[in-house]
């Protein structure tokens, strides 16, 4: 039975018990209403359980898992705009960003889309950044995007991105996390509209910034990240 059969068949048993528990209510309900005898409900709520399982199960599969850095020159990866990669460098590089890591993104499950990632780091602003670029599940290349990110010592993070939220992310994201959204901006904009909002946070709700800003603390983040969210497919 293919995958996507038991998934079809898992969801109509649950829409079946939990339609059948709903019933059952109604039913003594009535029963209630006419005889005058206490509401005994004998439904499952295995139903309900499954249900939310698989509701669960469809939102998070929008979340990615991927662990693992690939360390790959630019020049061996096909099918990108590197040009478009490239100069979003520079522009980073420009303002003071060092780059600490360039390769590519691994799923977990085995399989590898066509993607490439640049991470850099600013030493005087203790802030990280990243230039990413893949492709989709059609194979359409999408637009690159860029991000810049600080880390509060309690646990807090501050990112400003170019990517587009979707209500996947957004459902489940971290509630310890502040996330500036700009589409269209410049490596410029974004890093001077982070700033300025890293600068607000600090002073209204007195979040210390954390001064690391090498690769293996950037790392070890997003390894945390993935086994979050692998928790949350539990």
């Amino acid at each position: 039975m293919s995958a996507t059969l038991k998934t079809l068949l898992g969801f109509w048993i649950s829409v079946l018990l939990t339609h059948g528990f709903a019933i059952k209510v109604s039913l003594a309900a009535v029963m209630a209403r006419t005889t005058g005898a206490p509401i005994v409900v004998t439904g499952s709520l295995v139903g309900i359980w499954l249900f939310w399982r698989y509701v669960k199960r469809a939102l998070v599969r929008g979340i990615p898992t991927e662990t693992q850095f690939n360390s790959v020159p630019l020049s061996e990866v096909s099918g990108l705009y590197t040009g478009k990669l490239t100069e979003y460098c520079q522009d980073l590089i420009s303002l003071g960003f060092q780059q600490i890591h360039a390769g590519q993104l691994a799923a977990e499950s085995g399989g590898q889309s066509p993607n490439f990632v640049f991470h850099f780091s600013h030493p005087n602003d203790s802030c990280y950044a990243t230039v990413f670029q893949t492709v989709d599940s059609n194979q359409n290349i999408l637009p690159v995007s860029c991000s810049i990110i600080s880390f509060f010592q309690a646990g807090e993070l501050l990112a400003t991105t170019q990517l587009t939220p979707t209500g996947i992310s957004s459902l489940w994201g971290n509630p310890k996390h502040f996330w500036t959204y700009l589409s269209d901006a410049t490596a410029k904009t974004l890093f001077d509209t982070h700033l300025d909002r890293r600068q607000t946070l600090t002073k209204q709700l007195r979040l210390p910034i954390m001064p690391r800003t090498d690769w293996d603390f950037y790392a070890q983040w997003e390894y945390q990240q993935a086994k979050e969210r692998k928790q949350r497919l539990g």
